[in-house]
Order: structure tokens, then sequence, then C-alpha cells
């Protein structure tokens, strides 16, 4: 995927949730509320020098939906997937405190995904309650920042 969250319009493609976008986020979006929130499984992934490897997952795409297992399943072990290698990816950077914000957090399950794996793995999660984790909320922060910078 040439953009990070082009993934969403891959595995929504390979699952049949969303073949082809109309408007932007639709694939992401029929991916969230097709998943099954209750199925917990994760697929394999790998993170090297700070890069994500996807094959590993998608390769366990391709043997879920070659075993039959249903696009609600393989939605719902996507998102937890995603939270797993957030988890993955603060542990690695190694601080104490993670902010989740972003468009991709408008969506509620991965947003509850990785808020939970990060509490659980001991880290102290933030998230937007005001003001939108998308650009809006983004271009707010960046003027926190700024305003708190020495």
């Amino acid at each position: 995927a040439r953009h990070p969250w082009h993934i969403f319009d891959a595995v929504a493609a390979l699952t049949r949730i969303c073949g082809e976008n109309s408007f932007e986020g639709q694939a992401a979006t029929a991916l969230e509320f097709a998943a099954e929130r209750e199925f917990t499984a994760v697929y394999d992934f790998e993170v090297r020098d700070g890069v994500i490897d996807w094959r590993p997952m998608l390769r366990g795409i391709l043997t879920d939906i070659d075993a039959g297992l249903g696009a609600g399943k393989m939605a719902g072990k996507f998102h937890r997937t995603l939270a797993a290698i957030i988890v993955a990816a603060a542990q690695a950077i190694g601080e104490d405190v993670v902010l989740l914000t972003g468009g991709c957090f408008q969506n509620a399950l991965l947003l509850d995904c990785a808020a939970e794996g990060l509490e659980r793995a001991g880290f102290s999660v933030y998230t937007h309650a005001q003001v939108p984790p998308n650009d809006g909320g983004l271009a707010l922060g960046q003027v926190m920042a700024a305003a708190q910078a020495p």
C-alpha cells in the first residue's frame, strides 16, 4: 500500500466487504462496521526497525479466505492486528504515554482495541474528548504543542 491507510482499502477488497470506494474512507468504514467485535484473534505481523511488514497479515487473510472464514471475523482480526501493531510500536519507542490521534481513530473499533491493548501493556493512553481526531484536531494539537515549546 502506498499510504498506510490504504491497507484498509486492500483488506476490504480482499474480504469482499468493499471492492471500490465511491467516497474517501468508504472501505475503511465498511470494514469497521462489518467487523465482529467479539472475535479476538490476531494475524501475524512483523515490525523491523520501525517498518511494518504487512505480508504475514495478508498471507493470513488469504489463508482465512481459502478456509472460508467469514468476512466479519477477518475484519475483526484485522482491527485487532492493527491494535497489536500499535502496541508493538509503542513498546519499541519506549515512552510511557501514548496519544491516539489522526483520522484513523475516528474508527471506534480501532480506537477501543488500541487503547485497551496499550492500557493492558501499562501505557497511559490519551484520546480526543472535545475535538475530532482528524485534521481539525491535529491542527489544534499542533498549536498547543507549539505554545508549550521553549
